[in-house]
């Protein structure tokens, strides 16, 4: 089933999704978008750790 709301959805009260979830825009919570999010780990773990491990 594929719904198309050009105007958007809003939805009061809780949402299960059985299923993953993919986004072609941001995802955010009332503080910031994940974008924002991943800046701050990367920047924390560019300064805090040697590793060469894979950034977000």
């Amino acid at each position: 089933m594929n719904i198309v709301a050009k105007g958007g959805v809003t939805i009061t009260g809780n949402l299960t999704v059985n299923g993953n979830i993919k986004a072609t825009q941001e995802i955010a919570d009332h503080q910031r978008d994940m974008s924002a999010d991943r800046a701050i780990y990367n920047s924390h773990m560019d300064t805090h750790h040697n590793s060469a491990g894979p950034k977000q």
